[in-house]
């Protein structure tokens, strides 16, 4: 994944931290290589519909000696990284959401480390690290 395609997606969607959102997002691309870079038009939690940046792809998940890839959408805010990205499961057509305190009916994550995300320290390799944890201790898939 190049340094530019992410560049140009930052820039499309407005990132007010470029640089900082740049470097946190190839650190998780070089980690979870299903993951690709691009916009979409998004409506956030506040009401406002716009333009942002956004990793969509899979992450591997490993249960019981079996590889599970799960379908996973993570949404940055133009604040990035200094405001926790909205992140879903997106499920295939033969996949079930598994409804949980960690995940809605919509697919949409809820996990502490999103409450608690704080620059520098937070990251989106760590978030999707947890992800990963919690769908393997919480929802044995």
């Amino acid at each position: 994944m190049s340094s530019h395609q992410v560049q140009q997606s930052l820039s499309r969607a407005s990132a007010k931290y470029a640089d900082s959102a740049k470097k946190d997002v190839l650190g998780a691309l070089a980690q979870f290589k299903d993951l690709s870079p691009g916009t979409d038009t998004f409506l956030f939690p506040d009401g406002k519909r716009r333009t942002a940046f956004r990793l969509k792809g899979t992450i591997p998940v490993y249960y019981k000696g079996a590889c599970y890839n799960i379908p996973v959408t993570v949404y940055l805010w133009d604040t990035h990284p200094y405001y926790a990205p909205i992140c879903y499961v997106n499920p295939t057509a033969t996949m079930v959401i598994k409804e949980s305190e960690h995940v809605n009916k919509e697919g949409k994550v809820f996990l502490p480390y999103l409450n608690e995300w704080r620059f520098p320290g937070y990251d989106l390799s760590g978030l999707l690290q947890m992800s990963i944890q919690i769908l393997i201790l919480k929802h044995k898939i």
